[in-house]
């Protein structure tokens, strides 16, 4: 009887995020010979909202409700931290967790599923050959598979073993974040605070957890130098004292053009690896958990036919249910970028501008619904 070596595998995973964790559990309970491997050790924290919205409770097989630090049911957005708006609602618009304990969650979940997962085991030489990926990690160590799969976020090594320099690039965006613990949330529980607009393309936010404040900005990488200072004007503006705090930065990566690759040979991106967050308000857990699930049985199939061309229908599969979502938040981005004060006079004084603003952050309705508004924003000229 043929016996596998110990090192070879089904499918490798680079990176343990909600979109490698997923796919592994997905695979492995279809008795795949599944490897996780993780830079990190977890749990590990990232500087992320935490925010889920309804949507992600969907993808989901298993109740996360334990996880849940917060649940957002009130928010109040200003503009260059005036004119305030706010609005609520019954219903959970956003769900808060930590990114540590998520993350850890979900690992756990793709190891008792007979995924194998190695932390502290950066890879550093991705090589196909002989019909196999090779995969050389930082200790020498060499492991081999039959698809590799990129799910190690925004600057992975696996995203450059799909991208040629003639391919149309990701684009990037950068955040800001920190966590100040509070004696007491009373007054502020299930309100999230939003800024935007104070500088182009830029936004802040303050979630409350259970016993902290999720802090943070974020924006294009082009504005990168200017949101240390909106960090420090943000924290004055809901009189946190600056002293002592430390924050953490993050990339994350968009996939703006259908034309960027995001599978090559026995190579397969899911999640932020291969670009998949929304332009417009940063959010990558509900496309990297969808992501995974699309990739799932396209792999499964790949593994009985062995031709790599059944891969191809990933990228497809991606273009036709998350591109046109990805592609509305960008053009919601730009619109949002030329026209945001008329946007929040009309958030302030009109329902339906608010409600869509509202759906979108929920999840309960699509960015083709902003879309019908931008026309009418050609005309005004409001300063």
């Amino acid at each position: 009887m043929f016996m596998r070596d110990m090192n070879e595998y089904d499918v490798i995973i680079v990176g343990a995020g909600p979109a490698g964790s997923t796919l592994a559990r997905e695979l492995a309970r279809k008795r795949k010979k599944v490897l996780i491997l993780e830079k990190e050790r977890f749990p590990r924290d990232k500087p992320c909202g935490g925010g889920l919205t309804s949507k992600v409770g969907d993808l989901l097989p298993f109740d996360i409700s334990h996880l849940v630090e917060s649940e957002i049911t009130s928010m109040v957005f200003t503009r260059k931290f005036k004119n305030e708006i706010s609005g609520s609602t019954l219903k959970p618009l956003i769900k808060i967790v930590k990114r540590s304990e998520l993350d850890n969650f979900l690992v756990d979940k793709a190891s008792k599923s007979g995924a194998e997962f190695i932390q502290e085991s950066k890879v550093l030489k991705i090589e196909e050959k002989d019909e196999l990926v090779f995969v050389t990690t930082e200790s020498g160590q060499i492991y081999r598979g039959k698809i590799l799969i990129g799910a190690d976020g925004a600057f992975g090594i696996t995203s450059k073993s799909v991208l040629s320099e003639k391919d149309p690039p990701f684009s990037f965006l950068v955040a800001l974040k920190c966590e100040i613990p509070v004696d007491s949330l009373k007054k502020i529980k299930g309100k999230a605070r939003i800024d935007w607009g104070t500088i182009p393309g830029g936004y802040a936010w303050v979630f409350p957890q259970k016993n902290s404040l999720n802090i943070g900005v974020g924006g294009p990488v082009k504005i990168g130098r200017r949101l240390e200072n909106y960090f420090h004007q943000w924290l004055d503006f809901n009189n946190v004292k600056r002293d002592k705090i430390k924050f953490i930065g993050h990339p994350e990566k968009c996939r703006l053009s259908k034309k960027t690759p995001i599978s090559k040979g026995k190579i397969v991106l899911i999640g932020e690896a291969a670009g998949l967050v929304d332009y417009w308000t940063g959010e990558g857990i509900y496309y990297a958990i969808k992501s995974a699930k699309i990739a799932a049985p396209i792999i499964e199939n790949y593994l009985h036919t062995e031709n790599p061309e059944d891969l191809r229908k990933y990228d497809k599969k991606i273009d036709e249910e998350i591109m046109p979502e990805l592609e509305g938040a960008y053009a919601a981005a730009k619109i949002f970028r030329t026209y945001s004060w008329p946007i929040h006079k009309m958030a302030k004084y009109s329902k339906r501008m608010f409600g869509i603003g509202y759906g979108i952050a929920s999840g309960g309705k699509k960015y083709s619904d902003f879309k019908k508004i931008s026309n009418a924003l050609e005309w005004m000229s409001w300063d």
